[in-house]
């Protein structure tokens, strides 16, 4: 009996130090394992060691033998070439090889060849709205991944539903080799359907105050037509660009009838009158603000009419504005009148304006517009009669920013013909205006660059208005220089500008960082040019520090901080700005050290 207890404890020890043996020879074996990916596309042999599940095991307790080490590499040998396969190498190989010395390691080594382009992609059907799937595809070879064909076939799918066709599928594509051109053709297979079309409507929040027809116009689909949401989006942007509802909203849904979609929209009346109130500070114009009243609804066809009330220490102004939309019954056409009287006392000039505009604004579409409009205008200061200055603006103006306010990205850019027509000059001068403006988000910053620039032709500075020639500085011009103190004449013993400039240059790029969700800083430099020639770049030079010394085409140049606080009324802005050179007249500088700058917005 002894002896049998005595071989029962024996056998336990040695299954014991067996199983100690082979778990810990299996951690000797994690530590001491070696798995490397290489390659001569390193790069491309590190991104695949996450679908390597050899590395995984191995450091989480690895292969219990050699055998089942080799086993398992030539697993992963199938995984990763099916990962490159994905990736558009398809012919690539990877030779393994294995360290039988202990400790054990292992090397895949990847020969990726030629990655394969995408030369041209086919499709099932032919239908035209297949044509408009075309224009979603890139029109370059493109080396794709199998992950690029399945976004691509998601994001052909959507556009059809959001074409009408509900029931629409698009299979992943049947993918043609071609091993001798590397390249790749896909093939999807694509099941339509039948299309949904539009059915009635109704409006829910009829306004009691609105001629209907307003609304009506702004449908831009009919009845029985294929149905696209784009164009559901297009018309509540319409109705929404009257500025009557504070809501505008546009549903659709079965009708009960097979393939019909019911239009219901949904609207809810903003208050027709409001009243604002705008404060600036500018360290040349010291305070200023703005009131004003505006109906949008005065005659119940959206007619919009505002009174603005406008008063700085340098100016104060009294401006009547009127735009009817739908003329002519065209949603593209507005009227505008203007009429005000501007009382203006610069640094350079100052005027007694009564000033009449009225003509036409057109939209072409959402971003590209354009207007034309003529003016009456007489200085009651220097000629109390109607014999006035007359011109015509023919403008364009196509703009994709996405705010107004505080624009993170998009693009701007306007150009201007105005004819003058007046008594006192001898020819017809023609002023031309160009602004171009961009927006780059680069991570948190957005980079911001604007250029303006202006020039007369067909004439010289003595058949221009002293207020309509060129004058630089201050806020949206040259920031750091007092405005109207930029120019290329000198000073008259009053130290007022004797003439102004016949073409300008102003560039302005700024670095705007944001800080948290509330503060934000920006970094800028203006540059500005102002030439008594109609090429502005004739002759330019730096501006001296004895800048009202008579310079063809003095160069200015200021640098600054500023500091936004997006408010709940939005941006607010404060600017620091200094002159590059500081001019001097009479052994005395004209130019601070700074100038500062308060304004809602931003600066361009």
């Amino acid at each position: 009996m002894l002896f049998l207890l005595k071989e029962w404890l024996m056998c336990r020890r040695i299954g014991f130090l067996l199983f100690f043996v082979m778990g810990f020879g299996s951690l000797i074996f994690a530590a001491t394992g070696n798995i490397k990916i290489s390659g001569d596309d390193q790069a491309l042999a590190s991104s695949l060691e996450p679908h390597c599940s050899l590395c995984e095991t191995v450091f989480g307790g690895g292969p219990a033998s050699l055998k089942s080490l080799k086993n398992k590499a030539k697993e992963n040998t199938k995984s990763l070439l099916k990962k490159l396969s994905s990736l558009g190498y398809l012919d690539a190989s990877i030779d393994l090889d294995i360290d039988k010395q202990f400790p054990f390691k292992v090397t895949f080594i990847v020969n990726p060849g030629v990655a394969f382009k995408t030369t041209s992609f086919n499709f099932t059907i032919q239908d035209p709205i297949v044509d408009q799937l075309r224009l979603l595809v890139p029109s370059e070879q493109n080396i794709f991944s199998f992950s690029d064909y399945e976004n691509l076939r998601k994001k052909m799918e959507n556009f059809l539903k959001r074409k009408g066709f509900a029931r629409a599928k698009i299979d992943l594509p049947e993918l043609h080799v071609d091993y001798e051109q590397k390249s790749v053709i896909p093939l999807y297979p694509i099941y339509l359907g039948k299309p949904y079309v539009f059915g009635n409507y109704e409006i829910e929040g009829k306004p009691d105050e609105l001629d209907l027809g307003m609304i009506e116009r702004r449908l831009l689909w009919k009845k029985g037509s294929t149905f696209d949401i784009e164009l559901i989006e297009q018309s509540q942007e319409e109705i929404a660009d009257l500025q009557i509802f504070s809501v505008t909203s546009i549903e659709h849904y079965d009708q009960g009838d097979e393939n019909f979609q019911k239009i219901k929209l949904k609207l809810k009346e903003g208050k027709h009158q409001t009243v604002s109130f705008v404060a600036r500070y500018f360290s040349g114009e010291k305070f200023g603000g703005t009131a004003s009243w505006k109906h949008r609804n005065i005659f119940c066809n959206a007619e919009q009419f505002d009174v603005s009330a406008k008063y700085s220490q340098t100016g104060k102004a009294l401006i009547g504005t009127f735009v009817k939309p739908d003329i002519f019954g065209s949603v593209t056409h507005k009227l505008f009148i203007q009429m005000g009287k501007i009382v203006s006392d610069q640094f350079a000039y100052s005027t007694d304006l009564l000033k009449m505009t009225g003509g036409l604004k057109y939209k072409f579409s959402k971003t590209l517009t354009a207007s034309s409009l003529f003016t009456i205008e007489n200085d009651m200061q220097d000629s109390p009669t109607w014999d006035s200055l007359q011109y015509l603006s023919v403008g364009v103006k196509y703009d994709t920013r996405d705010s107004t306010s505080d624009p993170t990205k998009g693009w701007l850019s306007s150009f201007d013909v105005i004819p003058y027509f007046s008594n006192q000059a001898s020819q017809i001068p023609v002023q031309f205006k160009l602004q171009q403006t961009a927006y780059v988000p680069l991570g948190s910053v957005i980079y911001g660059i604007n250029f303006k620039g202006g020039t007369f032709a067909n004439a010289s500075l003595k058949d221009i208005l002293k207020h309509k020639q060129y004058f630089g500085g201050g806020d949206g011009s040259v920031r750091g220089y007092g405005p109207q103190s930029l120019t290329v004449g000198g000073l008259d013993a009053d130290g007022v500008p004797e003439m102004g400039a016949l073409s300008k240059v102003e560039l302005t790029q700024e670095m705007r960082v944001k800080v948290n969700e509330d503060f934000g800083m920006v970094a800028f430099i203006d540059l500005g040019i102002f030439s008594k020639h109609m090429n502005p770049f004739k002759n330019i030079s730096w501006m001296k520090e004895t800048g009202f010394e008579k310079q063809e085409s003095p160069l200015s140049c200021s640098v600054g901080l500023g500091f936004n606080y997006l408010s709940i009324i939005g941006p607010v802005r404060v600017d620091v700005a200094f002159p590059i050179v500081r001019r001097k007249f009479n052994d005395k500088f004209v130019d601070d050290i700074f100038e500062f700058y308060l304004r809602f917005g931003q600066g361009f």
